[in-house]
């Protein structure tokens, strides 16, 4: 949490901590391919579109389980990818943060 962040970076008094490992997700395999979803007549990536799908579907979910289910709407679809999920077991396992609407 950012309260964490914050609280880490007193105790290190200005210095760097570490190491920081990035949450990275890919749209498939280094041996794969990423494809084009059609709805009507308007195009997505084939990722975004079942990642965004499935952010709107799911509002408590962790990293590992939205890669997951993610990547079984694109095999249900009939694409042949596997997305991808690299981070730190930390941060794929925690949940996918929302902020609050304004106003």
């Amino acid at each position: 949490s950012e309260a964490d962040y914050k609280a880490m970076k007193r105790r290190a008094g200005g210095r760097p901590f570490g190491p920081y490992l990035p949450l990275i997700l890919e749209a498939c395999g280094e041996d794969e391919f990423a494809y084009e979803y059609r709805h009507g007549v308007i195009s997505y990536g084939a990722f975004t579109y079942a990642l965004s799908t499935n952010l709107r579907k799911y509002r408590r979910i962790t990293f590992d389980k939205l890669v997951h289910e993610t990547a079984a709407q694109l095999a249900d679809l009939g694409y042949e990818q596997r997305p991808q999920i690299l981070g730190a077991n930390a941060v794929t396992g925690a949940m996918v943060p929302w902020m609050k609407a304004k106003g």
